[in-house]
């Protein structure tokens, strides 16, 4: 884990109050699928804010966050330009062994973004199959990334993407076919 000062490169609303910041650091950095970063907002937030890293090519690092308090909200102001402390990568990660050729991504909401990293690492090696959950059609974001997956189901709470259902329902509705 290093303290980095990084460079916004850019920072994007992708769904209803989420978005997509990338960062450009001095020096490339490894990350396992699954880790996260501590991004510190400045000012009066002592605090930084962990939020998953979605993805990690060379010097660029990618985080999806929700806007959901003070911190987030700043966050979602700054522009290209601006330099931040994140300190990663944070977190054990995900490790799938060799022996295991199959992986099942569940997951719904915010906790979709570390899905993705996993994805993009297993790509190619693995069966993949992602079963993502979202609140409505309006919060559907990576749907882009999870359809590389070798199945993809996307859902939603209120039926308007995909089926009526939650992702564990969705996974669980497969596993009984």
């Amino acid at each position: 884990m290093k303290d980095y000062i990084a460079t916004i490169v850019k920072n994007e609303k992708i769904a209803e109050n989420i978005y997509a910041v990338t960062f450009l650091l001095e020096e490339d950095i490894t990350v396992r699928c699954g880790q996260f970063g501590d991004i510190s907002v400045g000012g009066t937030h002592l605090l930084r804010r962990p939020i998953a890293i979605c993805k990690a090519e060379g010097r660029e690092i990618t985080f999806c966050y929700q806007i959901k308090g003070e911190g987030t909200q700043k966050l979602k102001t700054m522009v290209a330009g601006t330099r931040l402390n994140v300190l990663m990568p944070l977190g054990n990660g995900f490790f799938v062994t060799e022996e295991e050729k199959k992986i099942a991504l569940v997951g719904g909401g915010v906790g979709v973004f570390p899905l993705i990293s996993v994805l993009r690492e297993y790509y190619g090696e693995k069966i993949i199959s992602a079963y993502i959950g979202y609140r409505n059609k309006d919060a559907v974001c990576g749907v882009e990334e999870f359809q590389k997956a070798t199945r993809f189901v996307g859902v939603t709470d209120d039926g308007s993407y995909g089926e009526k259902m939650n992702a564990v329902q969705a996974f669980e509705a497969d596993l009984a076919k």
